[in-house]
């Protein structure tokens, strides 16, 4: 973003203002969290009213603002006071760091002891702040201590953008990073005079080892009944939503928000797997009543969409991108989206419940009707699923193996049903053939789109390979999935560019660095115009989906470096989880 020059142009005003707000909470956290002798890396010093009292404190001090008449000011003031110590390290540095590491940075080589930043995240737009939460993690070691004092809702001033974002923003990304939260308090009106608003002061340490998250997940699994499969069907959505959708969710009042249309997508594509290859395996045990077979609650509106899809999952999954035309198809997805979505809320989030009993899942059901059945109405349109923040949290750090744990389970499951149902009218069917069905397997008839536009830009004009620059041709063409397949599961054009096939191959499961996204940013836009002029009305749908916030859209215009620093921070969230190896 650069320093806003405001900060330059005002800098005896804002020195002033910051020396005469009344630090005493400020100087209490840092006395508890900063130990005498620590390396301390400030972001954003302001006045130096921070860091001259944790050097009182012994602590050795880098501190570090983008705005040079700040850094004057506040070197000026150190002087003046002749305070004893290790003298502080002024550094200037805007942040995120857009080239080389600074020299100072580099010069700590077992990284920080503390980094500690006081009012200066909220000047950052959501890409700003991820890569600078990229930087902290790579100046971090094992046992940093990170401290974060933000504003919550700072109104803001003339020259000084600032963001609102709930503190669940800012402690679910740090924890992204590998931090864990340590303590949390927040204040309301404070700050300085005539910018009172609510502050959050919030401290993390290096996440440990432990498997804390995986036990309450686990508990949840294993108090279930097992009379159904829907409960490992909700736990297996919210997996695979955290590990590809990384940026699905909002919060608010420590509830994590995430839309009950990505949930019902999840399910119905879950269910159509186990419905193909003939009959669909057992879901449920038997009637306690009469001992007859059950089957789940929207199979026939399932069957009436499949039939009238082919039985394949690739064009219903295409259809939903701008919606069925035909009114009987409309009416069909429709039913089933209905039907889903009923049985979502009085099946699985009414019955899992904490240990006290109480749903850890609501759904305040909304009565707005779709305005087209398409996939972003069905996103926004269907209201959203609530839970404790925290819960998203832990699938931060654990969704990709628990998503493994919970098909495995609901296999299982499924399995075991089939057994205690056989008799001389019903076969089993076998553990492995139900698993099979549950792996996803890539649908060529989805890349075969993209590939046939790549082979026409060949054949007349130019087409070059995104990640090697060479030209391409008809015989060394492969469609390359960015984010790759194995991780992510996504077929989106967004997410289909054209690769040497001897690149693909070397690049293989492998998740781009930011570098090399960078290296090969124009010809990924490149694609992504040539994808977005053919197929408008999806290329933008899955986008939108897949990368932004539910509270964004992308651009009419100009919407390319939008996407492209929403594809940055959705790899390396990807990346970051499954502790992936980088390509190349």
């Amino acid at each position: 973003m650069g320093c806003p020059t405001v900060y330059n142009e005002k800098a005896n005003e804002f020195f002033d203002r910051y020396e005469a707000i009344n630090a005493k909470d400020i100087f209490e956290v840092l006395d508890r969290w900063v130990p005498a002798n620590a390396r301390v890396l400030e972001l954003g010093c302001g006045s130096g009213r921070d860091a001259r009292h944790m050097k009182e404190k012994g602590a050795i001090v880098t501190a570090t603002d983008g705005s040079p008449g700040l850094l004057s000011l506040a070197k000026e003031k150190e002087i003046a006071l002749k305070i004893s110590g290790i003298p502080i390290d002024w550094q200037p540095l805007i942040l995120p760091v857009k080239d080389d590491e600074p020299d100072f940075v580099k010069a700590v080589n077992a990284g920080w002891d503390v980094i500690f930043t006081s009012g200066m995240l909220q000047h950052l737009d959501d890409n700003e702040l991820y890569q600078t939460a990229a930087d902290i993690d790579r100046w971090a070691n094992e046992k940093t201590t990170l401290i974060v004092i933000v504003p919550l809702n700072h109104p803001g001033s003339a020259g000084r953008k600032t963001h609102t974002r709930d503190v669940l923003d800012y402690i679910t990304l740090f924890e992204r990073m590998g931090f864990r939260e340590a303590a949390r308090d927040i204040k309301s009106d404070v700050g300085a005079p005539g910018f009172h608003c609510q502050w959050a002061t919030l401290v993390f340490l290096r996440a440990d080892k432990n498997d804390e998250a995986t036990k309450r997940f686990r508990t949840i699994i294993e108090d279930d009944k097992k009379t159904a499969t829907y409960k490992l069907a909700l736990l297996r959505s919210l997996c695979a939503i955290n590990r590809s959708m990384p940026r699905a969710v909002r919060f608010t009042n420590g509830q994590a928000l995430l839309p009950m249309g990505l949930v019902m997508e999840k399910w119905i594509e879950y269910y159509w797997q186990l419905a193909g290859g003939g009959r669909m395996p057992l879901q449920m045990r038997r009637s306690m009543k009469d001992g007859r077979l059950r089957d789940i609650a929207f199979l026939p509106q399932l069957q009436a969409v499949r039939s009238l899809c082919g039985n394949n999952w690739s064009t219903f999954n295409r259809m939903l991108a701008t919606g069925p035309e035909d009114p009987a198809t409309k009416k069909a997805v429709s039913a089933l989206l209905n039907k889903v979505r009923h049985t979502i809320k009085v099946g699985p989030l009414t019955y899992i419940t904490d240990r006290d009993d109480r749903q850890i899942f609501t759904y305040p059901e909304t009565g707005d009707k779709l305005p087209s059945i398409d996939r972003l109405n069905i996103r926004e349109h269907y209201g959203h699923i609530a839970f404790p923040a925290e819960l998203w949290q832990e699938l931060n750090r654990i969704a990709p193996w628990l998503e493994d744990s919970i098909v495995l389970e609901w296999a299982r499951v499924s399995a075991r049903f089939e057994t205690l149902a056989a008799d001389e009218n019903h076969e089993a069917l076998s553990l492995a053939s139900i698993v099979e069905r549950m792996m996803p397997e890539p649908d060529t008839r989805d890349t075969l789109l993209a590939r046939n536009l790549f082979l026409d830009e060949i054949r007349h004009r130019s087409l070059r390979c995104v990640w090697s620059k060479r030209p391409l041709h008809t015989d060394t063409l492969a469609v390359d999935h960015m984010l790759p397949w194995a991780r992510f599961h996504s077929n989106d054009l967004w997410n289909l560019v054209p690769a040497l096939t001897s690149v693909n191959g070397k690049k293989s499961d492998r998740i781009p660095s930011a570098d090399c996204f960078y290296a090969a940013r124009d010809e990924i836009i490149k694609t992504w115009k040539l994808l977005e002029h053919e197929w408008s009305g999806r290329f933008r749908a899955e986008a939108e989906i897949a990368l932004l916030k539910p509270s964004d859209a992308l651009p009419t215009v100009e919407w390319t470096s939008s996407l492209f620093d929403a594809l940055l921070i959705v790899a390396d969230c990807g990346a970051r989880q499954t502790q992936a190896t980088r390509y190349p």
